[in-house]
C-alpha cells in the first residue's frame, strides 16, 4: 500500500544549508551598509546589538512587568498607587524612549522592518499618549 501524502519539504539538511545561506546574505547586506555608516553611528550600532545591552533590557522589561501587575493590583484593591511605583514607571519610559531614539538613529528606516521594532515603538507611543 502506498502513502499519498504532502510533500514534506526539503530534508532538514538542506533547510539549514538555505537558512545558512539566508544568513549569510542578511550579513552581507549588513556590511555594505555599515561600510557608509559614520564611527559614531557604528560605536551605537555596536552597543544596542551586543549580547550586554539585549539581556540587560530584557531584565529591565522583566522587572517593569512585575511591578505593572503590582501596580494594577494596587488599582484594582482601590489602593492608592504609591509614588515610588509612578516614579520607577517614568525612568522605565525614559529608558524605552532612549532606546528607540537610539535603534532609530543608527538604522533610520530600516529600523520599520522589523516587526519587533514596530511592536515597541507602537507600545511606547500609546503609553507616551496614555500620559498626555
Amino acid at each position: 500500500m502506498t502513502t499519498s501524502g504532502a510533500d514534506d519539504g526539503p530534508p532538514v539538511s538542506e533547510q539549514n544549508s538555505h537558512h545558512a545561506r539566508l544568513e549569510s546574505m542578511r550579513k552581507t547586506e549588513q556590511e555594505a551598509l555599515r561600510a557608509h555608516w559614520t564611527p559614531h553611528r557604528l560605536m551605537m550600532s555596536g552597543i544596542i546589538d551586543s549580547r550586554f545591552y539585549q539581556v540587560a533590557l530584557g531584565i529591565m522589561i522583566a522587572i517593569h512587568a512585575v511591578l505593572i501587575v503590582i501596580e494594577t493590583d494596587s488599582r484594582a484593591s482601590d489602593m492608592e498607587v504609591q509614588g515610588w511605583q509612578t516614579a520607577v514607571g517614568y525612568i522605565f519610559m525614559v529608558v524605552y524612549i532612549v532606546d528607540l531614539t537610539i535603534r532609530l538613529y543608527v538604522h533610520r528606516w530600516l529600523f520599520f522592518l522589523d516587526a519587533w521594532n514596530v511592536i515597541d515603538f507602537i507600545i511606547v507611543t500609546m503609553d507616551l499618549a496614555s500620559e498626555a
